[in-house]
């Protein structure tokens, strides 16, 4: 989600072990109670959503369905990711050529 700044924000849910969920490549559960063979290759890029909304309703989906298998306090929570905006060009590019026009007495 964008603010009135330009910034994109990404959201993420932080199991209570301290690892984000990652992008599930097995079943949904294993991913998130970290079990053995949640990711195949152990570098999974975590879970993310535009919303924060999305992210509380997924976390809130999860603690569901802890509670269903005995877990009464799944404590999970959302992470925010503050994403600056693409730049076109390299700021140091531009200030070299800055330098550059300026030792050559073109800048006045």
């Amino acid at each position: 989600m964008t603010d009135d700044n330009g910034f994109t924000y990404r959201y993420a849910i932080r199991r209570p072990d301290g690892e984000l969920i990652p992008q599930p490549k097995s079943s949904y559960l294993s991913g998130l109670f970290g079990l053995p063979n949640a990711v195949a290759d152990g570098n999974a890029r975590p879970r993310t959503w535009d919303a924060r909304e999305q992210a509380e309703a997924a976390l809130r989906d999860i603690q569901a369905e802890a509670a269903s298998i005995g877990i009464t306090s799944w404590l999970g929570r959302v992470e925010q990711q503050l994403c600056t905006p693409f730049t076109v060009t390299d700021p140091a590019e531009h200030f070299a050529d800055e330098i550059q026009q300026w030792l050559q007495g073109g800048a006045a």
